[in-house]
């Protein structure tokens, strides 16, 4: 006596590679989107940081009535007694600091670098980002993303933002012509 055959059961291999198929060219069209969404919020956050740092600094000039002390803060360190916490956030003992002047200190950006300081009178200064080399390869397109941000003159050698081997600056009351 034959047995009857059960209903089938699961999927058929056909089915199993058209599923995978569709994954896969969905995962193609979207990878080049959410990459492109990721750095434009690595730049978001850089300008972020720019405005915030210069905001302070003006605060503190505002205050004080000089940046000169802080001149060559090299690496804005959250560290707790560190002269960028001084400066900005603890009281640097300077005649009218009445900080905070950030809430918070971050001391790398998102592509990597430090944010450091170099005054060059006592009323201008530039916020610097790190160096070409550790701004992981994309110093170009880091660059043009926070100068079309937060200057967009169309020349990122110039203006407020600009790039240059010696990484990447905002000038703090002045332009570089």
């Amino acid at each position: 006596m034959a047995q009857p055959q059960s209903p089938r059961s699961g999927f058929s291999m056909m089915e199993i590679v058209v599923a995978v198929s569709i994954i896969v060219i969905l995962g193609a069209v979207l990878t080049p989107a959410v990459l492109r969404q990721i750095h434009r919020s690595k730049i978001a956050a850089i300008c972020e940081d720019f405005n915030a740092i210069k905001t302070g600094m003006l605060q503190y000039y505002a205050d004080v009535g000089t940046l000169k002390p802080l001149n060559d803060i090299k690496g804005l360190s959250a560290l707790s007694g560190g002269s960028s916490v001084k400066h900005f956030i603890t009281g640097d003992g300077e005649t009218g600091w009445d900080g905070p002047y950030l809430e918070r200190i971050k001391s790398a950006s998102p592509f990597g670098g430090t944010y450091d300081i170099d005054v060059i009178d006592h009323d201008q200064a530039t916020i610097d980002l790190g160096k070409q080399a550790d701004l992981k390869g994309r110093f170009r397109l880091i660059v043009q993303g926070v100068d079309a941000a937060l200057d967009d003159d169309g020349d990122p050698r110039k203006g407020t933002i600009w790039g240059d081997k010696d990484g990447l600056h905002m000038a703090v009351n002045w332009f570089k012509q």
